[in-house]
């Protein structure tokens, strides 16, 4: 009678082990999955912010860069980004599938402060094809201008505080 009852209690000390064990397993497969997911997503995030500064960068450089030399290849490419491959417009749309409503603002003000810097660099496009080669290269490299990138660095600088809080809370 004693042996049996060893046996029994010993067999349910199995059973329930094995559950706990099952249990477990399951809850570290799903945590790992969700780790690999957060992962993937701040990897993505990291890689579209960094594309966004590449392609904000490479604009400005083609649009002086024609303005400078006058060299049709640099405007080519910089009609080339902004009509055909549009980087920047799919950069934004992943960025949309990615982030909370708050880092998603201070993308778009990213964008319309881009806008605005496209807006003087196509003027200064405009103004060298008309001959003013003064007015060009002041619409680049004026005051405005330099205040239009900051104003951008400051929106990625205020990204990248507010990346690091979600990354950390996700």
């Amino acid at each position: 009678m004693k042996i049996k009852s060893a046996l029994l209690g010993a067999l349910a000390i199995g059973v329930i082990l094995g559950i706990i064990t099952v249990v477990s397993s399951y809850i570290l497969m799903n945590s790992m999955t969700q780790l690999q997911e957060t992962y993937e997503k701040e990897s993505e995030t990291l890689k579209l912010k960094a594309d966004l500064i590449v392609v904000s960068d490479q604009l400005t450089t083609n649009a002086r860069a024609y303005v400078n030399t006058k060299n049709e290849t640099f405007y080519n490419l910089y009609l080339e980004e902004v009509n055909e491959t549009k980087s920047y417009v799919r950069i934004i749309e992943e960025f949309s599938a990615l982030l909370p409503a708050d880092l998603l603002t201070i993308i778009q003000q990213v964008q319309a402060e881009s806008g605005k810097l496209a807006q003087q660099e196509l003027e200064a496009f405009e103004a060298l094809q008309a001959g003013d080669d003064t007015r060009a290269q002041e619409l680049v490299y004026n005051e405005a201008y330099f205040a239009s990138k900051q104003t951008i660095n400051n929106h990625l600088n205020e990204f990248d505080a507010g990346l690091e809080t979600w990354m950390n809370t996700e």
